[in-house]
């Protein structure tokens, strides 16, 4: 059994050398790809090598200083630990472990393949040449800086265990499946919900008896009884923090059916002949799958295999259907939206949505596939597979060179299950359909003529042709440098935050000093974060006191080549700021602490009505009860924005409340406050910019931020806000809005 495992293991890892090389050679000083993604999961390892995983203080890790459970803002990895943490702890290296993380992908994906590959098929070169499939896919050299999608060698194990149930009924291959899609759901989070589509497809494919849906769904839930906790905890988190997706930004990261064209530029062959327009989305399946399987297709043409003897009335109506359907759609392509009486068609994607629905309706009603449906053909089940989830790839948006073609696609229906609303890039569901080609590739070996397939050197040829497909020249980082060292300081920043420069830098010098660490980057920022970049950048270094009003907090800039920064002579002269040292690399300083006056308010006034000069539709947003909906501007701020606010009646008011929650990046950059008894006199109550005010907002209420501007008691009738900054691409927000009375006054 040994030896026959011996021979893919060594060929598994020469192929991970030849494609990694510059990695295995130092992997201690170099960062595989890039220094971005990568020098953020070498932190989240590392730091679950320091704190028990899942306990109080692992979820609050020392990032986003002083945010609590800043851990449920990324990925989390745990699944990976049981190679990194090994390594860490031998080498104590962060970013050896990582890097060896990264290498182990390589042939623990192929190997995992090729064990299921070889229960399908019961054909070592078939499964040897799938394992390579997935080892080697272009869509996973798209992936080398996300360690979490190139770990990918759980989901094969799960499929394994499925597949080997239905054919022992041992309880332990029950066991198998639940263990492997547990494990997969904690390397990466992505596969948590996207494994658990291809598991629900498999069941309904499959587990048709009450028998085997009740042992598979049994198992599947004992094994998501240890994920509760975390989801538990990240939905809190998000909760509270009223952290969304965009769906624009959603639909931005779903792939365009052009982007089967797209290759990650790396790639020695494809690189420089394929386009790779945007990140994350380049599915080129490569050259070597799309022949095989083209070729095998032909085979099973000839042999009969899709023949139809006599199409059902049902299948007729349905393809009679799909072609009217497709006229329509192809119309209004041509000649634009029209109307006949009650019929109108405004666009494209939705009479061609529906031609591809009845499209596939017919393709059901078909004699080979009702066939394969009632002998449970795991080869058709896995290319029904492979299209499920490259279309769910698209997203809820499927486009055609940025042209919408269909309308409410699965990947819509899916979200609105609890999760898959939170995952921001649809296309990595492009994984599960690269898995399922490297078994399909597998299968057409497997049944291909014999006389072909029984020669060594095809099966050689096709092995050669996928690693060049997937042939990378490996991209690799220097390891940021080392900083400076601290004593006494409850926390450190490096400056100038939300620069993804200095951001990552900063989380890889921080596995050193050990401090607590304002600066960090991950899937969302915690609402004090950009305000504070964007305050630090204004040089209101009064923003940095803020985050520890009762601590001192180390402040380092980066000093460029041959000069300094303007940033040094400012912080000199801040108040309570005292410069520690400098040197060629670095200038160091703490900020100690100082006073925060405390400034009572009254209780809000009621507000009879609202007027703005920007989306007027929208200002009962700004007292509907929830920072989960805002009033926004609409554009960058320019200047010009204004908010009216009518009291009704004179009142006696001293402060008002901006409630931001999650928009709180749209502070207002400069503002006014003017109060009048009667909208035609104006007088000042306040001016000025709000970035400090919101840094200390979002500290002390992250849930709500709420930002107050406080002024002398006057009485007015209407309050006038008037944004008067600039902010390109960054509209004015407010939440939840109120007017408050003196401390001393009763509404």
């Amino acid at each position: 059994m040994f030896r026959r495992w011996l021979l893919p293991v060594l060929i598994y890892v020469a192929v991970t050398v030849a494609l990694t090389f510059p990695v295995i050679a130092h992997p201690a000083s170099v960062v595989a790809h890039d220094g971005g993604d990568p020098i953020l999961n070498t932190w989240i390892l590392w730091w679950s090598t320091q704190a028990t995983p899942f306990t109080a203080r692992w979820w609050s890790a020392p990032i986003f200083f002083p945010m609590a459970n800043a851990m449920a803002l990324s990925e989390i990895l745990i699944g990976l630990l049981p190679i990194s943490a090994p390594v860490q702890w031998l080498t104590h290296s962060p970013l050896a472990a990582y890097n060896i993380t990264v290498l182990a992908s390589f042939p623990l994906c192929a190997l995992a393949t090729y064990a299921l590959a070889l229960e399908l098929t019961g054909r070592r070169d078939a499964a040897f040449v799938a394992g390579l499939a997935f080892a080697c896919a272009p869509y996973r050299m798209a992936q080398l800086s996300h360690v979490q999608m190139l770990s990918y060698y759980w989901a094969p194990l799960a499929l394994l265990g499925l597949h080997r149930y239905l054919r022992t009924r041992a309880v332990s291959m029950l066991a198998l499946f639940g263990a492997a899609w547990l494990m997969q759901s904690l390397s990466n989070g992505y596969a948590m919900f996207h494994l658990s589509v291809l598991v629900g497809l498999w069941m309904l494919w499959f587990a048709r008896d009450i028998r085997t849906f009740g042992a598979v769904l049994g198992a599947w839930a004992l094994a998501a009884l240890p994920m509760l906790p975390a989801l538990v905890t990240y939905r809190s988190v998000h909760e509270y923090l009223h952290l969304v997706r965009d769906i624009n930004e959603i639909k931005r990261f779903g792939a365009d059916i052009a982007d089967v064209l797209s290759a990650p530029p790396d790639l020695v062959i494809w690189g420089a002949r394929l386009g790779s327009l945007r990140p994350e989305t380049a599915i080129f399946p490569g050259l070597t799958i799309v022949c095989v399987g083209v070729a095998w297709l032909l085979v099973e043409w000839r042999r009969g295999r899709f023949r139809e003897e006599q199409s059902t009335p049902d299948r007729r109506i349905f393809i009679a259907l799909a072609v009217v359907a497709g006229l329509i759609a192809f119309s209004a392509l041509s000649f634009g939206p029209w109307r006949i009486g009650p019929l109108s068609v405004s666009n494209f994607h939705k009479p061609f949505s529906m031609a591809v629905a009845f499209r596939l309706l017919a393709s059901a009603r078909s004699a080979w596939m009702r066939r394969a449906w009632r002998e449970h053909s795991v080869v058709v089940f896995y290319l029904v597979a492979a299209a499920a989830t490259y279309v769910l790839a698209l997203g809820p948006e499927p486009r055609l060179l940025g042209r919408p073609i269909l309308y409410e696609p699965p990947y819509a229906w899916l979200m609105r299950l609890p999760g898959f609303e939170v995952l921001r890039v649809p296309a990595r569901f492009a994984m599960l359909a690269v898995l399922c080609q490297s078994l399909l590739i597998a299968f057409a070996i497997a049944r291909a003529p014999l006389a072909a397939l029984r020669n060594t050197a095809v099966v050689a040829a096709i092995c050669m042709c996928l690693f060049l497909d997937g042939w990378i020249r490996m991209p690799v980082a220097p390891a940021p440098e080392s900083g400076p060292q601290w004593q006494s300081v409850a926390a450190v920043i490096e400056l100038p935050p939300a620069d993804p420069a200095v951001d990552f830098g900063a989380l890889y010098r921080s596995m050193s000093h050990r401090l607590p660490l304002v600066n960090a980057f991950s899937g969302y920022y915690p609402p004090h974060y950009l305000p504070l970049a964007e305050a630090i950048g204004a040089q209101h270094f009064a923003a940095i006191g803020e985050l520890a009003p009762d601590a001192d907090i180390g402040i380092a800039l980066r000093r460029p080549a041959g000069g300094t920064l303007p940033a040094v002579d400012a912080l000199q002269r801040e108040p309570g700021v005292e410069r520690r040292r400098s040197d060629c690399n670095w200038d160091v300083f703490v900020m100690h602490p100082r006073a925060r006056p405390t400034v009572p308010r009254g209780t809000p006034l009621p507000i009879a009505a609202l007027i703005a000069n920007r989306h007027p539709e929208d200002v009962g947003r700004m007292q509907d009860g929830t920072v989960e909906t805002a009033w926004g501007s609409g554009t960058g701020q320019r200047g010009d924005e204004e908010v009216i606010v009518d009291l009704g009646a004179p009142r006696d008011i001293a402060s008002i409340v901006f409630e931001m929650g999650a928009f709180s990046f749209g502070f207002p950059r400069q503002l006014t406050v003017d109060v009048s008894l009667d909208r035609g006199t104006w007088s000042g109550a306040w001016s000025g910019e709000t970035s400090v005010a919101t840094v200390r907002a979002a500290v002390d209420r992250p849930g709500t931020v709420p930002l107050a501007v406080d002024f002398p008691a006057t009485s007015a009738r209407f309050v006038r806000l008037r944004q008067t900054g600039e902010e390109p691409g960054i509209p004015w927000w407010i939440a939840e809005l109120s007017v408050l009375a003196p401390a001393s006054s009763r509404p």
